[in-house]
């Protein structure tokens, strides 16, 4: 997931994935990446550090959620 929002960097987008919090449902290798505008402020629901405009171009990964 990526955010490039250049007609308006200052919105913030709570996660890059959202996804039911239940067994059964697990991730793997998913990362954010800012492109020079706006943020990501985690990664999966609230998991992982923010895609931010300190980070331009330097993806944020997790590699397993939920986080075991």
């Amino acid at each position: 997931m990526y955010v490039y929002n250049r007609n308006n960097p200052s919105i913030h987008t709570e996660n890059g994935f959202e996804v039911p919090d239940r067994p059964g449902v697990r991730l793997h290798h998913v990362m954010t990446v800012n492109l020079n505008a706006g943020t990501i402020d985690h990664v999966v629901n609230g998991i992982g550090a923010a895609a931010d405009t300190t980070r331009v171009g330097a993806p944020v990964y997790l590699t397993e959620y939920p986080i075991d």
